[in-house]
């Protein structure tokens, strides 16, 4: 194969798909083929996947592969500021980038004001990315109150924002209705963020605004009280074009359950819903009372009936403890197996 190679001033190799794996013996094989014919060979990847790889092999990687073939990128477990000063370079040039992930990069520093240098430098790289269309940060700790210096410089028009299991403050949830490039999300998760203690307007707001091209909306583990539902809900019921909604994991009382149901009523096209079970049929010795909870789902799913009919709706724990099914586009019916006696 070289040979034949070597004679032509450029060669593309494109890769799929591929999985930076420090063991993978193939791919160490052809990085080295491709170092030795620097100029004569490139290397293209669209969608790169780092994968227990130290920093600096992952900034190797990098200068092999064209980095305008990338479209989308996912790093995991590193750290926020190393990754930061050694990444945002590569970054930038990934102009065609389409996709970008974080999976649990942490942060090993509690200097606010180093954080908020550190996300400003990072959110320049976004002034590069005009293709840009999902965004997703899972432990978004680092960001709590720097969010709006990477929202502002968004280029594109999201299509998915996935901010989860972190901590944000009132601040960071606010710009997210405040800029055009979040006008038009198709799916929204904000799992695991805590908003017990934040005010849900500014969240109301960003509903309000996709509200005609919504499709997922992700609230689970939220920690949202039944005193904070009345801030959503008028926008969450214009959302004519959602079909999933998880809602479950929250701190939510019988009768906000039933006015967040009636809420549903014009969302004909909701195809999978969860919701957790009432705060009144739970206690401190077991998740469920289900003597308690029996005939408050029952009540619950005639609320619901009332105003249109389900498709795949869990309401309480999941996985159910009865069946073992969780939420999923295979069901074909699930109303809440808790609900019943085994």
């Amino acid at each position: 194969m070289a040979p034949a190679l070597e004679g032509e001033l450029h060669t593309v190799i494109a890769l799929i798909e591929k999985h930076l794996i420090p063991q993978d013996e193939c791919l160490r094989y052809l990085f080295q083929w491709v170092y030795q014919r620097r100029g004569l060979a490139h290397l293209c990847c669209s969608k790169l996947v780092n994968y227990l790889m130290l920093i600096k092999y992952l900034r190797k990687s990098l200068t092999l592969i064209h980095l305008n073939s990338i479209q989308e990128l996912e790093i995991r477990n590193m750290s926020w500021p190393r990754l930061i000063r050694k990444i945002r370079c590569y970054l930038k040039e990934m102009k065609n980038l389409r996709k970008l992930v974080f999976s649990r990069c942490h942060h090993y520093t509690s200097d606010n004001d180093l954080e908020g240098r550190l996300v400003a430098k990072f959110g320049s790289v976004f002034l590069r990315l005009e293709h840009l269309q999902l965004l997703k940060i899972k432990l978004v700790t680092f960001f709590s109150g720097h969010l709006e210096q990477l929202i502002r410089c968004l280029q594109s028009p999201l299509e998915n924002l996935e901010l989860t299991c972190g901590y944000l403050l009132e601040e960071d949830v606010k710009c997210l209705s405040q800029y055009p490039s979040l006008g038009y999300l198709k799916h929204l998760n904000l799992s695991y963020v805590p908003l017990f203690h934040l005010s849900l307007e500014r969240l109301g707001a960003l509903l309000e605004k996709v509200a005609a091209t919504l499709e997922t909306l992700i609230l689970e583990g939220c920690q949202i009280h039944y005193s904070q539902l009345s801030a959503i809900l008028p926008s969450l019921s214009c959302c004519s074009q959602l079909t999933t909604f998880y809602f479950g994991r929250n701190f939510t009382s019988m009768d906000a359950l039933k006015d967040l149901l009636r809420h549903t009523s014009g969302l004909s096209k909701l195809s999978l819903e969860t919701y957790p079970a009432p705060w009144e049929s739970l206690n401190s010795l077991v998740p469920v009372n289900w003597e308690i909870f029996t005939p408050l789902w029952a009540e619950l799913m005639r609320t619901l009936r009332e105003v249109r009919q389900p498709r795949r709706i869990f309401i309480g724990r999941t996985p159910c403890p009865s069946c073992g099914s969780s939420p999923s586009e295979k069901l074909e019916l699930h109303l809440c197996c808790q609900g019943r006696r085994a």
